[in-house]
């Protein structure tokens, strides 16, 4: 499957999530945050991840690890290698040079306008805000390098 990246990503918080069995193929999905539902029948996700761009989400992967069903067999067949090859079967034409292109002058009179930039007021900040997952650096002197002391 060439969406393994996503997979990956997803299914390091698999292991942290409780399952509760509902009925035969619907589980209800409880981490630290909040209760999902997810159904294998419909594959469907409460959370709507899996049900709109039909990659798995972590609540499904749990589940399918819970009931011992693998990953590509629950992931849609759009994301496997195959369907990627076939998508490209009949080739790729080139795009002509832009000076070539048949523009109808109702289009061409069209103007497009800009997003409007909005500058932040103040001073930007010199630190990034670290992120949850993120380790805090310890600071350490610039003379001697231990961490405990700071010149």
């Amino acid at each position: 499957m060439f969406a393994d990246e996503h997979i990956k990503d997803r299914i390091e918080t698999v292991h942290r999530r409780e399952i509760h069995p509902i009925h035969f193929n619907t589980f209800k999905v409880d981490d630290k945050w909040k209760e999902t539902t997810v159904d294998l029948d419909e594959r469907s996700c409460s959370c709507r991840q899996w049900d709109l761009d039909e990659l798995l989400c972590s609540h499904a992967m749990a589940v399918g690890r819970f009931k011992g069903v693998s990953i590509k067999a629950l992931s849609s067949e759009f994301y496997t290698t195959g369907f990627l090859k076939h998508a490209y079967e009949m080739g790729v034409n080139p795009v002509l040079n832009p000076e070539y292109w048949d523009i109808s002058d109702a289009i061409r009179t069209r103007t497009v306008l800009l997003w409007k930039k909005n500058n932040l007021q103040g001073r930007p900040k010199k630190l990034m805000i670290s992120s949850a997952g993120e380790k805090r650096k310890l600071r350490s002197c610039s003379k001697c390098g231990k961490k405990d002391t700071i010149k």
